[in-house]
């Protein structure tokens, strides 16, 4: 069995900053490629229904980006 094979996969980011104790300067740690649960779906409706939620979850979460410069702000 392929251990990569799956239709989502949860890495273990949260855990490797909770592991580092959320250090200010946040740069040292990358993205992580250690897979912790992998999502895999036999039933194409229920997959396409967990995209949408999904989609939605990640769409309504607000993003604040710093200002590209002093006259333009993006929120």
């Amino acid at each position: 069995m392929n251990a990569r094979r799956g239709d989502y996969f949860i890495f273990s980011d949260w855990a490797d900053m909770v592991d580092s104790g959320f250090p200010d300067d946040n740069l040292a740690l990358r993205c992580s490629n250690r897979v912790v649960h992998v999502v895999e779906f036999t039933d194409p409706e229920e997959k396409d229904r967990f995209r949408r939620v999904l989609a939605a979850c990640l769409f309504c979460v607000p993003v604040f980006l710093p200002p590209l410069s002093p006259e333009r702000q993006i929120y």
